[in-house]
């Protein structure tokens, strides 16, 4: 059955990269959830999408600028009237989710900074979390992915792409990856079957109307990474009672 992957949680209707649209991600029956982490000044696996605070907080400037604490205080929910959220980090994240059978997507937002030692901080989070069964690491960046490979080759690797390349099985296959996560808009039956003769998983984004789910289900995909999981949940139970 295909994975329901919630990105950046239940961000179809929650403030994204926060813990309430984690947990509504999880209520709404996705099967894992996709986030993104960056470094702060002092060292801290800070999860929000943007390099600037500027789309998703009241802050302004770089997330590498301040310190977490600083960070920390901004509300991540200033686009939705009325609420609070503050903006989580990863050890944060790791404390709700253990325990959980929810599959961790991060990626690693190192294809515009380059954040010297985020591989190992998240490795070391991962490993003291005992979470290692349970995460699958991602960037668009090659070298970034290379490193954490390196550092720990049991844990689960993809590569993020959005443009098609020819050699991209070969490419991804050398770099140590167990998935390739595409563009959705980019794939069509062949190409995921090329994917897949490699020994590879495909899971691909952000795939939000419900006939563009299903058209990625009958190709095979392996997991769909989209902003409202309790569609995809539906569409998966329909399919499911179809067969």
């Amino acid at each position: 059955m295909v994975k329901n992957y919630a990105h950046r949680g239940f961000s179809g209707a929650y403030p994204e990269n926060t813990m309430l649209a984690f947990r509504k991600a999880v209520e709404a029956g996705c099967d894992g959830i996709e986030l993104d982490v960056h470094l702060s000044k002092d060292g801290e696996l800070v999860i929000m999408h943007d390099e600037r605070l500027n789309r998703t907080t009241d802050g302004n400037g770089f997330i590498k600028d301040y310190d977490y604490k600083e960070i920390r205080g901004l509300n991540a929910a200033h686009l939705y009237n009325g609420r609070y959220q503050h903006v989580p980090n990863l050890r944060e994240y790791f404390e709700w989710v253990k325990g959980q059978s929810i599959i961790s997507i991060i990626e690693l937002k190192t294809n515009r900074l380059e954040y010297e030692g985020i591989e190992e901080k998240v490795n070391t989070l991962i490993v003291e979390y005992g979470l290692q069964d349970w995460v699958i690491i991602c960037s668009f960046n090659p070298y970034s992915m290379e490193r954490m490979k390196k550092m720990n080759p049991a844990l689960k690797g993809a590569l993020l792409v959005d443009r098609w390349s020819d050699d991209i099985g070969d490419y991804t296959v050398s770099l140590g990856m167990e998935y390739l996560h595409p563009y959705y808009r980019m794939m069509t039956l062949s190409r995921v079957d090329e994917i897949k003769s490699y020994g590879l998983g495909v899971n691909v984004w952000t795939v939000n109307e419900e006939k563009d789910m299903l058209e990625m289900i009958e190709m095979g995909v392996d997991g769909i990474i989209t902003n409202y999981p309790n569609r995809l949940n539906q569409l998966l139970k329909t399919c499911k009672k179809i067969k």
